[in-house]
């Protein structure tokens, strides 16, 4: 009899046993598993946060770099370009370059001033004859003038100059070479300073 009663002691301590078990698994165990699951689930959305944040900086870094270069760029282009009222000496300047350069026959023809924000834009056509030497320590001056000057367009032509006008025959004078003709297309830029940033 003693092992019928050993069974019933030793399935109170079984059952026991297995509720403490069960009560730890559902008590502590699964809401610690849980628990650390949400703080993997935190680490991994902040691990992604600063790798993210990174990639953040250096974009801000380049744009911040690409922003000071933009504003050194627009100071040069402000310390550089004329101002509105410039516009009759820069003419002035030109016809001053074509004499000592030795282009003659000088034709300015400008066209309308383009408006923008903080800039208007002015465009000339320029037509002259000369040798090349000439022409190309002409155009050489005007690259080398301290307005914002783009040169868009230059066309080259053999003349001659006749009596009824421009011939586009080829003429070789003895002293200096082949006379030629060429066209020049170029904008200056002026700064409106009651506009500008």
């Amino acid at each position: 009899m003693e092992m019928l009663s050993d069974k019933p002691k030793s399935l109170i301590a079984t059952i026991i046993v297995a509720a403490m078990a069960l009560a730890y698994v559902f008590l502590f165990f699964l809401p610690g598993q849980q628990a650390i699951g949400e703080l993997r689930s935190q680490l991994t959305t902040k691990q992604q946060y600063i790798s993210q944040s990174q990639r953040t900086k250096l974009a801000i870094n380049e744009a911040e770099r690409k922003l000071t270069l933009a504003q050194q760029f627009t100071r040069d282009f402000r310390s550089a370009a004329s101002s509105e009222d410039d516009s009759e000496s820069f003419i002035g300047t030109l016809t001053e370059a074509a004499s000592l350069s030795g282009v003659s026959n000088l034709r300015l023809d400008p066209q309308v001033e383009v408006q923008m924000r903080t800039i208007s834009r002015s465009t000339i056509h320029i037509e002259c004859e000369g040798t090349f030497a000439s022409i190309f320590e002409f155009i050489r001056s005007l690259e080398s003038m301290p307005p914002v000057i783009w040169v868009s367009d230059i066309n080259f032509e053999a003349a001659i100059r006749t009596e009824s006008g421009i011939s586009k025959e080829k003429r070789v004078d003895s002293k200096d070479g082949e006379i030629s003709r060429v066209v020049v297309t170029l904008s200056t830029f002026a700064d409106k300073a009651e506009n500008s940033d």
